[in-house]
């Protein structure tokens, strides 16, 4: 994850520090080899952001999952990631998340991904469907109003298409003989 989210309004000419605010930065920690830097803030309520995602209608709006080790939650800012807000826990560290367009947009559907489940983060709660196997990697992809997101789930040995948001998973074999990701 990362500690820092930038913001650029004019197609990546410019770029502008979200989070942490930067009126609690405190220090500025750069590795020998200057690859990388840290930015040190006085308050972090978020930790390493795992996960980010933007409201397709309402760009002000960003999601996160962030958090380290065990503990992981999803936040959402209102105001262009100057003030955050908790929504739930995240029991297992994330790798991607998607904002489902046809939600309602004052009650967005989160899809979050991870190694062994498929959490859904809506206003009627938190589901968190269980992988039929470990997954690699996952993709998503949504259809248009009144249909549902279709996940892709990839298995060392197989791939996995769930059209309901991961309540149920058709798998299909990689072809050949003991072919893997």
């Amino acid at each position: 994850g990362t500690k820092d989210l930038w913001r650029s309004t004019d197609a990546g000419e410019t770029w502008r520090l979200v989070y942490p605010k930067p009126s609690t930065i405190r220090d500025v920690r750069m590795n020998p080899d200057h690859a990388d830097e840290t930015i040190v803030a006085e308050e972090d309520p978020l930790g390493p952001v795992q996960a980010l995602a933007i409201d397709p209608d309402q760009h002000e709006v960003l999601y996160v999952v962030a958090g380290a080790k065990d503990k992981f939650g999803i936040f959402v800012s209102k105001d262009k990631g100057a003030n955050w807000q908790e929504l739930a826990q995240v029991t297992e560290q994330p790798w991607r998340m998607w904002v489902d367009p046809t939600s309602p947009r004052e009650a967005r559907t989160l899809l979050i991904s991870s190694a062994h489940s498929l959490m859904v983060q809506s206003g009627q709660g938190t589901r968190v469907m269980k992988a039929p196997e470990e997954f690699v990697d996952v993709s998503l992809g949504f259809g248009g109003p009144g249909k549902t997101a279709v996940v892709y789930g990839i298995s060392n040995s197989a791939i996995y298409v769930s059209r309901d948001m991961g309540a149920t998973w058709q798998k299909s074999d990689l072809p050949g003989f003991g072919a893997q990701v």
